[in-house]
């Protein structure tokens, strides 16, 4: 006598497919605000003269960089800033 085993029973297609539907979620909307003073313009935040790199109200000598090898860096650094 055989041994007989019984067949994987098959579910329907739709079924299958209600399944493995991800559900979605909405993202939020993000509103981005500016908040600034009225009557205030925008300054630079970064400024640089012969001497000095004023950056965030602080006058740093340039001379710092320069002995380091950091001039033309600091100067291409200050265009993109500004």
């Amino acid at each position: 006598m055989k041994n007989v085993l019984p067949l994987p029973r098959k579910e329907p297609e739709e079924e299958k497919q209600a399944e493995q539907k991800a559900k979605i979620i909405k993202f939020p909307e993000i509103q981005v605000t500016e908040t600034a003073e009225p009557g205030s313009s925008k300054r630079p935040r970064v400024k640089i003269t012969t001497h000095y790199l004023y950056y965030r109200d602080k006058k740093i000598p340039i001379s710092r960089f320069e002995k380091a090898g950091y001039g033309k860096l600091l100067r291409l650094l200050v265009k993109e800033i500004s």
